[in-house]
C-alpha cells in the first residue's frame, strides 16, 4: 500500500516559512521580560547603589586629580562616540535605502534580501529608542548631580524633578546608547557580539574616566541600553522578524 503525502503547510498559515510564528510557538510563549532580564535588573540597581554609597565620589575625585593624563585625553577623544546623533542617523539612512531596495529589486531573492536588512536595521533603530527614552525620565525624577557640581563647589546630592539635562547623570545617555547600538549589532552579527559588546564598555567607562558621569550612572545607563536591545528582539521574533544576517556565534 503507498503512504498517502501529508497536504503542504499552505503559506502564510503558522508554521510556513516567512510566515508569523503560531499562537504555541516558543518566540510567542517566551515572556518579552525574561528573568535573566529581572536579574540583570537587580544586580544593576544593587551595584549602583553601592557605587553611589561608597565608590561613585572617590572614584570621580582620583578621576579629577590623579588619572593619567593619556589616559584622560583618549578617553576624551572617544567618549562622543556614545553620542545618539550618530548611531541613529546611521541606521535610519540603512533603513531608507534598503527599504527602497527591496520595492525597486527586480528578483524575489534580492527583495527579500533587502528586506532582512530593513528589519535588522528597524530593530537596531527601536532598540535604541526604547531604553533612550527611560534615560531623560530617570535623570529628571532621580536628579542626581554630574560631576562637574562635586569638582566646582564639592556638592554630592540628589535634586529630584530637575529638567536641566546638563546638571543631572543618572543614568549614563551615552552608556546607554552605545549598549543598545552594540548588543543589536551583536544580534544582528552574532560573530561579532564580544568584540561589539567590548566596544561597548570601552566607551561607557570613557564616560567615567572624562569625569562626565558617576560610575554608577553608566553601569545604570549600560544595562538600559542591554535591555532594549533584548526586549526589542523578543517583541520582534514573536511577529517572526528575524533580526540576524549572518550566522549564529560559536
Amino acid at each position: 500500500m503507498t503512504p498517502t503525502a501529508s497536504p503542504a503547510t499552505p503559506p502564510g498559515s503558522p508554521g510556513s516559512p516567512g510566515s508569523p510564528p503560531g499562537p504555541n510557538s516558543p518566540a510567542v510563549r517566551a515572556p518579552l521580560f525574561p528573568v535573566p532580564l529581572w536579574v540583570g535588573f537587580g544586580v544593576a540597581l544593587a551595584v549602583s547603589l553601592a557605587c553611589i554609597l561608597w565608590l561613585d565620589r572617590p572614584v570621580a575625585l582620583y578621576v579629577k586629580h590623579d588619572l593619567p593624563r593619556g589616559l584622560y585625553r583618549f578617553s576624551q577623544d572617544i567618549t562622543d562616540i556614545g553620542k545618539g546623533n550618530g548611531w541613529f542617523a546611521g541606521g535610519a539612512l540603512i533603513l531608507i535605502l534598503s527599504w527602497a531596495g527591496a520595492r525597486l529589486a527586480l528578483f524575489a531573492e534580492t527583495a527579500a534580501a533587502w528586506r532582512r536588512v530593513a528589519v535588522s536595521s528597524a530593530y537596531f533603530l527601536a532598540a535604541m529608542a526604547l531604553s533612550g527614552i527611560l534615560v531623560p525620565t530617570f535623570k529628571v525624577l532621580i536628579g542626581r548631580l554630574r560631576p562637574k557640581f562635586l569638582f566646582n563647589e564639592g556638592v554630592y546630592a540628589f535634586h529630584p524633578f530637575t529638567f536641566d539635562m546638563g546638571d543631572v547623570t543618572f543614568p549614563s545617555g551615552h552608556s546607554q546608547i552605545i549598549f543598545a547600538a552594540m548588543l543589536s549589532l551583536g544580534f544582528i552579527f552574532p560573530r561579532l557580539r564580544w568584540p561589539f559588546l567590548a566596544f561597548a564598555l570601552l566607551i561607557a567607562a570613557s564616560r567615567v574616566l572624562t569625569g562626565a558621569h558617576f560610575l554608577g550612572d553608566a553601569v545604570m545607563g549600560s544595562f538600559l541600553g542591554v535591555a532594549g536591545a533584548v526586549v526589542v528582539r523578543r517583541w520582534m521574533a514573536r511577529r517572526g522578524w528575524e533580526v540576524r544576517l549572518t550566522g549564529a556565534a560559536r
